[in-house]
């Protein structure tokens, strides 16, 4: 029992209430609504046009109740923007931080340890390596486990990984701005529906 949720985009008007009522048929809880009908509690908005499917999206969410308020949208449909050259190289880096990230961490598990006993350094307990498997003390379940100089680097990969991602999201949304601009006012109009059923 939930709620089952889509966001649809859809060409023409007259089609928005067919898309409500057949996610809401294929999805609906039937112990509830037995034949599957679509609440119908969809509010259209014809004086609002955003200027691409994000900003639709954001919209959308800014009218929703929160519970089963359905909302349709205009938005001008951008053509996506393509990766360009320096885009993909951070993309690669961050997948080369990842993998690097994930060798150093297995490397460097307490489990690696040559001693069978190892000492929590909160609560003083010695535990036998061999009968965890997380890197957290199990008795405390505060402390990790693996020395300082350990979790700063993986400290380290983390703040790295962040630091590449800010780069590519601002590239991206400035890329997104100016593929705005240019298409504004020439792209086609399609409307974004969100739909929300009981599952």
């Amino acid at each position: 029992m939930g709620h089952a949720i889509t966001f649809e985009v859809v060409k023409n008007k007259k089609d928005i209430l067919a898309v409500a009522g057949n996610f809401a048929f294929h999805n609906t809880d039937r112990g509830e609504n037995y034949d599957g009908s679509y609440h119908g509690n969809m509010t259209i908005h014809d004086n609002i046009i955003c200027d691409n499917i994000e900003q639709a999206e954001n919209k959308i969410n800014q009218l929703d109740n929160g519970w089963y308020d359905d909302h349709a949208v205009q938005f001008y449909d951008i053509p996506k923007i393509k990766p360009t050259k320096q885009m993909l190289n951070i993309l690669a880096k961050i997948d080369e931080n990842k993998i690097k990230k994930n060798e150093y961490e297995e490397k460097h598990k307490i489990q690696n340890l040559k001693s069978k006993l190892i000492t929590c350094p909160n609560c003083g307990s010695r535990i036998a390596k061999d009968y965890t498997e997380s890197q957290k003390c199990p008795v405390c379940k505060k402390q990790d486990l693996r020395a300082d100089y350990i979790i700063e680097r993986l400290n380290k990969f983390n703040e790295d990984n962040n630091k590449l991602l800010k780069q590519y999201e601002k590239i991206e949304q400035e890329r997104k701005d100016k593929q705005s601009e240019k298409f504004k006012g020439k792209a086609p109009i399609k409307w974004l529906v969100k739909v929300e059923v009981h599952c």
